[in-house]
C-alpha cells in the first residue's frame, strides 16, 4: 500500500476528522481512508449515471422523440399550406 502525507490541514478540519473518526471508532488515518473511498466511488457512479442519462437522450433523439420531435413532419405541414 502506498503512503500519503498531507500539510498543514487546518485545525478546525483535523479536530472534524477526529471527532468523525471517535464516532465510527476508527482511526484518523482510516477516517480519510474512508472519506477517500466513499468520495472516489460516488465521482464514478456520478459518472456512469450521467453517461447513460446521456446514451438514453442520444436515443430518444435518434428515434425522432427529443423535444421537437420529427422534424420532417413539420416540414411536410409547412409545405402543404
Amino acid at each position: 500500500m502506498a503512503n500519503l502525507y498531507v500539510r498543514e490541514i487546518p485545525d478546525d478540519i483535523y479536530k472534524a476528522l477526529k471527532e468523525e473518526a471517535a464516532k465510527d471508532r476508527r482511526s484518523v488515518n482510516q477516517e480519510v481512508v474512508w472519506i477517500l473511498r466513499e468520495y472516489l466511488s460516488k465521482s464514478k457512479k456520478d459518472q456512469r449515471d450521467l453517461r447513460a442519462a446521456i446514451d438514453r437522450r442520444r436515443e430518444e433523439l435518434a428515434r425522432g422523440k427529443g423535444i421537437l420531435g420529427d422534424s420532417s413532419l413539420l416540414i411536410r405541414k409547412d409545405r402543404e399550406r
